[in-house]
């Protein structure tokens, strides 16, 4: 038998000893089992107010954001910090600032990987991009919320193999500062170009054996240009021939979407392209964007 002494005996437990597997049976009164529940569990309002803090640092609003998105990766985010609870991460926070880009990689789920949905990459290969590539002037493409670039970098080496890259601006942002340093660099382990078809992989990628990573081509990094921009503040100036803004909305408050699909059809340029997630759906007249493939949508003249 154990027990816990909180001024009187009150918290009893007996080990279980009927089937032998050492099940503890609390029979404290319910109103104790509460308060003798794990000490390092944080309470909604700490939570919340971590969450709150977490965001104002990444110059964020967290009221934007589906509050059941972000409570579910406030685990991760604490493992990522290396602490148990949100009283310790927001002090972790305060005596090392550099620490938010940890907890911002963590709670802001940055998804991503080289020609992901091989269906999407297809499409793009054999119909969208020959189409915007039919006029002379210059290809532009946007990637928002673009992660670590690497479907930027895709798409870069598709318009290599139909050399149309030199004649390419290609501009990926998104709100994690870290994210854009890795994008900026171009390296990458081996893990994540696994994805790459092998044919572009020696084309495209060296092998850094000091480093331990894959450094991709010069000739692809120089046509790229990044920043740090929250979509829902800054807009990158169009018109864009192709925007890639995938998985985002879903992590956004519902009536938020219809500013965000309306600014991204504003900045396509007449018969541009759309790549979303599977999962999200433009919706509105006005924004006359009609579905052309899978998760690719065009916007009419």
């Amino acid at each position: 038998m154990l027990a816990a002494r909180t001024g009187q005996f009150r918290h009893i437990v007996f080990a279980d000893a009927l089937n032998g597997t050492g099940r503890a049976v609390n029979y404290s009164p319910p109103e104790c089992r509460q308060a003798a529940g794990p000490p390092d569990r944080p309470q909604c309002g700490d939570d919340a107010d971590f969450i709150r803090r977490l965001f104002r640092r990444l110059e964020l609003c967290a009221d934007d954001y589906r509050p059941e998105s972000i409570q579910r990766r406030l685990a991760a985010c604490l493992r990522a910090l290396g602490v148990t609870n949100v009283v310790a991460a927001r002090a972790l926070l305060e005596r090392q600032p550099r620490a938010v880009h940890v907890a911002a990689r963590a709670v802001l789920i940055g998804v991503t990987s080289f020609f992901r949905d091989a269906s999407v990459f297809d499409h793009l290969r054999n119909s969208v991009l020959p189409q915007i590539s039919s006029s002379q002037r210059t290809i532009r493409v946007a990637s928002i919320a673009c992660s670590d670039g690497e479907e930027l970098y895709s798409v870069a080496m598709l318009l290599a193999e139909s050399r149309d890259l030199d004649r390419a601006h290609l501009h990926g942002s998104d709100v994690r500062a870290d994210a854009i340093a890795h994008a900026r660099r171009g390296c990458f382990d081996s893990e994540a170009i696994r994805a790459v078809p092998e044919i572009l992989r020696r084309k495209y990628f060296m092998l850094d054996r000091w480093a331990g990573h894959w450094q991709i081509s010069a000739s692809i990094v120089r046509r790229t240009n990044w920043r740090v921009a929250d979509m829902l503040k800054a807009h990158d100036p169009g018109p864009w021939d192709l925007i890639l803004c995938r998985n985002v909305a879903m992590y956004l408050k519902p009536d938020l979407h219809g500013g965000l699909w309306a600014r991204l059809a504003e900045s396509l340029a007449p018969r541009g392209f759309l790549v979303l997630g599977k999962a999200e759906r433009p919706v509105g007249a006005r924004l006359r964007l009609r579905p052309v493939g899978p998760c690719i949508y065009r916007r009419e003249a």
